[in-house]
């Protein structure tokens, strides 16, 4: 378990691998009430993070449960099983990187985006990712927050309401009606 009473501030996350860091397990840990993010990979490509329940990020940092890249360098982890809740900001994080799976991951009741993979720096532009049997509820913004050509494979992911580029769609049907 791990924990900040403190809430001390911006970069006091649960768990952090930073650059050169590369390929960390992060796996079975229950991360929660930290003052910046849950789990925090900036910088950090190729990651493994996987069935970890992290929740209540709420203090004076970001409050994201789980960071997923970031940096010059970030992404192309691997975001497996995971459970994000009643995170302060997003439950899941691209934090604009990219390349990165995401499969079988819970985000509920977020303070922002259960999901968010919707945008790249120029570095990363080109890294698609992939989303898969995923469930998004009752997060505040939005269930994901997806962008064209960011995402290379999405199938089997329930979102009761979800962005893509700038829109809001609250059902499939709307979203399928312009996406095709």
């Amino acid at each position: 378990k791990i924990y900040d009473q403190v809430l001390s501030g911006e970069d006091a996350d649960g768990i952090s691998s930073a650059y050169p860091a590369t390929r960390t397990n992060f796996h079975n840990n229950i991360v929660y009430g930290n003052s910046d993010d849950g789990i925090d990979t900036w910088d950090s490509p190729g990651n493994i993070i996987s069935h970890n329940i992290v929740y209540n990020q709420n203090g004076i940092g970001d409050g994201n449960g789980i960071k997923a890249g970031g940096g010059t360098t970030g992404g192309k982890n691997i975001v497996i099983g995971n459970i994000s809740y009643n995170n302060k900001f997003d439950g899941i994080t691209c934090n604009s990187s990219g390349g990165n799976v995401y499969y079988n991951n819970v985000a509920y009741n977020n303070g922002a985006y259960g999901l968010n993979d919707s945008w790249r720096k120029p570095e990363t532009a080109t890294l698609k990712s992939s989303l898969i049997n995923n469930i998004g509820y009752n997060n505040f913004l939005s269930d994901v927050w997806l962008a064209t050509g960011m995402t290379n494979t999405s199938h089997n992911n329930i979102w009761s309401k979800m962005k893509w580029n700038d829109t809001l769609y609250s059902s499939m049907t709307s979203f399928y009606d312009v996406s095709g």
